[in-house]
């Protein structure tokens, strides 16, 4: 597998766009400073108002999606192939009821999704709004969203979350869906607190951000598989910024919570996969690398993964599967997986 070339400074990679020599294999991972256009009828655009903006650092990218320093442990240009066979995107009522709040008539509003993925969300909120657009580090999962929209109806770029390529105060909407453990942990999940502050940046006075993210609880309770693997389940958990910590970011850079919800919202009845196909197979499920592909917690070192598999295949023989299956589930159904944070930047 060869290694994405590294470029050392955000600066640098704005010079190697800007005279054609940076494809979309030569960006780094979610902490990337460059841009590319994703489409014919996007232009990078270079963000405005930002000189006391310390630049994005850049990571070494593998072709798989991964980064070498392990931030982006999942290899999504592989599993984009098959991501949206079972996922689906919760909350569009959330979004859509959050924005109908906002000044402007919805259809006068224009939506940006950070983390678009292969576009299925911004497929959702077609024809609600004015205007789409995504950004993503992931050029597979970019190709699956510019097959989504060939032509044109979104404009999707490759880029930073932390280092948004918008104009300032460019949004009325904005949302994150379920990216926040795809950003290191580190000084207190500060990489997610400067995209939340990117985000507030980009948005115009009365406009709203809503953030689909899980709780580090519901990371361990919420899918039944967690529990076969625990060493990962406990790494996973680390990945999970607490709600606390994300509320006190949103409040930090400037954002106020919804004043209709409180800011907070749990469906804990709803799975991130479609529900008809979230245990449409059972336990068996396990085995099945498509369903696998479709979660980012399955992604584990081949020697964790099996034996937590081979648990599984004696809970089989002795026929306690289904129940510790029931067991797991009613778990879910106390905590959920996701949990929607709803802010507004306030107006002027």
């Amino acid at each position: 597998m060869q290694m994405s070339m590294l470029l050392r400074t955000a600066s640098t990679a704005r010079n190697a766009l800007a005279r054609g020599r940076v494809g979309a294999g030569h960006l780094g991972g979610l902490c990337v400073g460059a841009v590319r256009p994703m489409g014919a009828t996007v232009q990078a655009t270079q963000p405005g108002g930002r000189e006391d903006k310390p630049e994005a650092a850049l990571r070494h990218k593998l072709d798989d999606g991964r980064t070498l320093d392990g931030i982006e442990y999942c290899p999504y240009t592989k599993t984009s192939q098959t991501y949206d066979q079972r996922r689906v995107n919760p909350g569009i009522n959330v979004v859509l009821g959050s924005m109908l709040q906002s000044p402007w008539p919805l259809k006068e509003q224009d939506f940006l999704d950070v983390g678009c993925g292969t576009g299925s969300w911004l497929q959702q909120m077609h024809g609600q709004v004015r205007s789409l657009s995504g950004i993503d580090y992931n050029e597979g999962m970019l190709g699956k969203a510019m097959t989504r929209f060939g032509n044109g109806e979104a404009h999707l770029q490759q880029g930073c979350a932390q280092d948004l390529p918008f104009e300032d105060e460019r949004f009325h909407g904005c949302t994150m869906n379920q990216i926040i453990h795809h950003f290191s942990p580190a000084d207190n999940f500060q990489e997610a607190r400067d995209a939340i502050k990117e985000c507030h940046r980009v948005l115009k006075p009365g406009g709203v951000l809503v953030i689909n993210c899980s709780a580090p609880e519901q990371q361990r309770d919420g899918f039944w598989w967690l529990s076969l693997f625990p060493e990962n389940s406990e790494r996973m958990c680390t990945r999970f910024a607490p709600i606390t910590t994300l509320r006190s970011h949103l409040a930090d850079v400037g954002f106020e919570a919804c004043a209709f919800t409180g800011g907070v919202v749990i469906p804990v009845n709803q799975t991130l996969m479609h529900p008809s196909r979230y245990l449409d197979g059972g336990v068996e499920l396990a085995f099945d690398e498509s369903y696998r592909n479709c979660d980012s917690s399955w992604e584990m070192p081949s020697a964790e993964l099996n034996a937590g598999l081979e648990k599984l295949r004696g809970m089989m023989k002795d026929g306690s599967a289904e129940s510790w299956l029931s067991e797991r589930e009613l778990l879910r159904q106390r905590t959920g997986q996701m949990t929607f944070l709803i802010a507004r930047k306030p107006l002027d």
